[in-house]
């Protein structure tokens, strides 16, 4: 073979290997965009009842999804995204009581006999569902209330809009304001993001109240625990304040970040996140992470049961149905896990009325649910956090650019 053969095949072979690697990246980068354009079409049009083009004007008017199309099969009960001239595919499947998971089956079963939540007309919330908006209490300076509101819902910044799509004003118990966007009411279940952490929060509290979990005792984790592995001394408090020590790239700006690969592109979330190595030794560093929630999770799963359909109702019967949050959806991964760190929709009222329960320490209605001292720990300041505003899966004080 002569020298200049020789040196084209070298070309053409290097050739091949970049574009299949361009090639890998650029599918992994359109699965996990057909993903989040699946898992939040069907969240957002069977969950909340809105319309595909209202999800397409605001969650996914995305850059990177202008290459995406999503398909939506009423009777099925699921969207399907597809891009990179269909050899990228996403399937997103709603059930009852669960919502919308990634990559299952329509067959799949979902939670069709929760007890029912019945809320009295009569009585006024957050007991029953009648809210009286005619009198704000006399200290509540009204003009100064309004000023806020229409602040809230402005759009002063060209490139970066807010996007306020819900405010409910609640004071000494009563809501005394609220006010929607155009295409969202007191019906329209929304998703809480990041809020869903502090509802973990609250179900660890339950397990530990119950006995069933200790803070400081290192975090029951199969995969941490052999002799040799550091992760072994990561505790329970270390995963909740964000300490852990694991890596974990928590950027929802680069498509290939841990975050939106777990979220959007893995079976099992929480399997994913305590795969990553340590970074840190646990409980020196604190570091904002998705992955150690869901971590949470897991821990929540194997505590509660075995069997995943005790499992799923855990939460509603522990924490939904006692505070009467009738709309409150947690949504699985594939494994069948919640997806703590994100995936909970609820009514801006049921909303609400976590928050309320949470400012009661724990207390509805005259029952303690959560251990006394709870939102006490919950809320106490872990002097490591970037901005000294987190405490135990709970922000203190409003996020800065970057945190989520």
């Amino acid at each position: 073979m002569s020298l200049l053969r020789k040196v084209l095949l070298v070309i053409i072979v290097i050739a091949v290997v970049i574009g299949g690697y361009f090639f890998y990246k650029t599918y992994r980068l359109v699965n996990i965009g057909a993903g989040f354009a699946a898992k939040v079409m069907c969240s957002s049009v069977f969950i909340s009842g809105r319309t595909a083009q209202s999800v397409w004007q605001n969650e996914l008017a995305l850059k990177p999804l202008r290459y995406v199309d999503t398909r939506i099969d009423p009777e099925q009960k699921m969207v399907i995204a597809s891009g990179l001239w269909g050899l990228c595919q996403r399937r997103a499947v709603y059930r009852p009581g669960l919502g919308a998971t990634l990559d299952i089956s329509p067959s799949s079963p979902g939670l069709p006999d929760l007890e029912s939540i019945a809320l009295p007309n009569a009585k006024e919330w957050p007991q029953g569902t009648r809210v009286d908006l005619t009198g704000i209490p006399s200290e509540i300076d009204s003009e100064r209330l309004n000023v806020a509101l229409d602040s809230a819902f402005s759009e002063p910044f060209r490139f970066k809009k807010r996007r306020t799509r819900a405010i409910i004003i609640v004071y000494k118990g009563k809501i005394i304001a609220e006010r929607y966007a155009s295409g969202f009411d007191k019906t329209t279940p929304q998703l809480g993001w990041s809020m869903t952490k502090s509802v973990t929060n609250a179900l660890v509290g339950i397990l530990v109240k119950q006995g069933k979990l200790v803070l400081n005792e290192e975090a029951p984790v199969p995969d941490w625990r052999s002799p040799d592995d550091p992760r072994g001394n990561i505790t329970l408090d270390h995963l909740l304040r964000m300490k852990s020590g694991l890596a974990f790239n928590e950027s929802y700006r680069h498509p290939d970040s841990d975050v939106l690969k777990m979220l959007f592109y893995c079976q099992n979330a929480a399997e994913f996140a305590a795969d990553q190595l340590l970074k840190h030794p646990p409980g020196k560093v604190w570091h904002y992470s998705s992955g150690t929630t869901n971590i949470i999770s897991a821990i929540i799963r194997r505590t509660v049961s075995d069997s995943l359909q005790a499992y799923w109702r855990f939460v509603h019967e522990q924490l939904f149905l006692p505070l009467g949050m009738k709309s409150a959806v947690l949504e699985p991964d594939p494994s069948g896990t919640f997806v703590g760190s994100s995936y909970m929709y609820a009514t801006p009222r049921d909303w609400a009325r976590f928050g309320l329960f949470c400012q009661q320490e724990g207390v509805w209605q005259g029952e303690r649910i959560l251990p006394e001292g709870w939102i006490d720990y919950s809320t106490r300041l872990t002097p490591e956090s970037k901005h000294q505003n987190y405490g135990a899966h709970f922000w203190l004080a409003p996020q800065t650019a970057g945190e989520n």
